[in-house]
């Protein structure tokens, strides 16, 4: 690809979102050392609230801000939170982690336009097949990884690596 903005955001979209769903599926595991099976189910159901907002207000906060400087900031707000959900360890933790996906929304639009843009019509499909192919073998790799760091180190431990490989997007998406 001869767009340097199309190699960038493709490559920054590999770790962020194969991390991001590595650890969408991997929270359920570390929430159920936490709390009881039965409530793991009420700390899901306010993750899909907050997405379903942050899709509500992703049209405001990107006519106020540009697409470009919003992205590197809401990923930074999904890693922190994260991070801070994960580090604290404790039966607020899976009530926490969700407010992450109150950037879902601004994240996915923000991403999805600035590549929108860089395609006419007749690429749009096929590249977005193709970055799609690329995201789902590197979260395969991420699912691996990610399992066997569980495995030998512990799954706060898994966490913490799958949310800095989500955090390494940030300077690509900066660039």
């Amino acid at each position: 690809v001869s767009n340097p903005l199309i190699r960038t955001i493709t490559c920054a979209r590999l770790l962020n979102y194969s991390a991001g769903e590595v650890l969408y599926r991997f929270e359920v595991a570390f929430f159920n050392v936490l709390i009881p099976l039965w409530a793991i189910t009420f700390a899901r159901i306010e993750r899909q609230l907050l997405g379903v907002i942050s899709f509500w207000f992703s049209g405001p906060v990107l006519n106020r801000f540009s697409f470009k400087k919003t992205l590197p900031a809401v990923v930074g707000i999904d890693v922190v939170t994260r991070s801070f959900g994960i580090i604290i360890n404790s039966v607020a933790s899976p009530f926490i982690l969700p407010f992450s996906n109150l950037v879902f929304g601004v994240e996915m639009t923000a991403s999805d336009t600035l590549l929108q843009r860089e395609f006419s019509s007749e690429q749009r499909a096929t590249i977005f097949s193709l970055i799609s192919l690329l995201v789902n073998i590197c979260k395969a790799l991420l699912y691996v990884l990610i399992g066997v760091v569980a495995d030998w180190w512990g799954i706060w431990l898994a966490m913490l690596a799958a949310i800095t490989i989500k955090g390494s997007s940030i300077p690509l998406y900066l660039k």
